[in-house]
């Protein structure tokens, strides 16, 4: 908005100066300009939030179409009645070839709230995807899930668990 409004002011002085146009001829383009531009900037605007909402609606279905590496054994059972306690005991989790958790160890009670403090890469997320089951840790001496044990139907306990993430999407 501000280089047509440059330009017209521009062109529109030229043209005063030479006799051709009015001073109040000039006000007129000026406040035209201001006026013919306001909606095509919002219009822009628009524009730019209907490109990052699709972008989101795309990340949204990427997540949801993705399927877990952990899948429910033959046996699983619904969760029925919990404690709503979750216990890690000597808990080890890597990626590839990089060990993140080892041995870590902590016990939540029913409403306890557990906040995961620490630098990047400390494992703070990997926990958080542990607990739900959508990942394995290669090594536990015990890892309780009053919520989830290994048996239990995994898409109805991950139905009780609920975290508090920094992004979504």
């Amino acid at each position: 908005m501000g280089v047509s409004l440059a330009i017209g002011l521009g062109y529109g002085s030229f043209q005063v100066v030479a006799g051709v146009m009015t001073v109040g001829t000039l006000t007129a383009l000026v406040m035209y300009l201001q006026r013919f531009m306001s909606p095509l900037v919002e219009l822009s605007r628009i524009g730019e939030s209907v490109v990052r909402f699709l972008a989101g609606i795309e990340r949204y279905f990427e997540y949801m179409d993705t399927y877990p590496d952990v899948k429910d054994s033959s046996d699983a059972v619904g969760i029925g009645d919990t404690k709503g306690e979750i216990q890690f005991q000597d808990v080890w989790f890597r990626y590839d070839k990089d060990t993140v958790l080892k041995g870590i160890n902590f016990l939540v009670h029913p409403r306890e709230t557990l906040a995961l403090v620490g630098p990047s890469g400390s494992g703070k997320t990997t926990i958080t995807r542990l607990i739900p089951r959508f990942y394995e840790p290669f090594f536990k001496k015990q890892i309780m899930y009053a919520i989830l044990l290994p048996k239990n139907n995994v898409k109805e306990g991950r139905l009780w668990l609920k975290t508090a993430q920094e992004t979504l999407c």
